[in-house]
């Protein structure tokens, strides 16, 4: 599956809205629609024949050491499959953020695959 069969469903129906005069939605909206897509490629052909065996986790809570400060912050979505691949995590964000490169750092440093 590519990123664009992902995505498009979500663009057309977004367009469509807007063609009918609906407003343009939220970066909270575009956030959900993206997450909900990475979501159900754990149950398409991609992971196909270990879909069954995968598990998808949304807004995983990760600590953050930010400037010494030690808090928590939430990863948008991270595909778990047991022992057989790297952790896959996704985070989403509409400007560059960077509590979320260190949450992805914190990932990659565990041996998972940041996206």
């Amino acid at each position: 599956m590519t990123t664009r069969r992902l995505v498009t469903p979500t663009v057309r129906t977004y367009s469509e809205n807007r063609a009918n005069g609906y407003p343009a939605p939220t970066t909270a909206q575009i956030t959900r629609s993206l997450t909900r897509a990475v979501v159900s490629m754990t149950d398409d052909e991609v992971f196909d024949p270990l879909a069954r065996y995968l598990r998808a986790y949304r807004e995983l809570r990760v600590p953050v050491v930010p400037d010494s400060k030690r808090r928590y912050g939430r990863l948008d979505v991270v595909i778990w499959l047991p022992g057989a691949i790297p952790d896959i995590v996704v985070e989403i964000d509409s400007p560059p953020n960077p509590a979320s490169a260190q949450k992805l750092a914190l990932a990659r440093d565990v041996g998972a695959l940041p996206m």
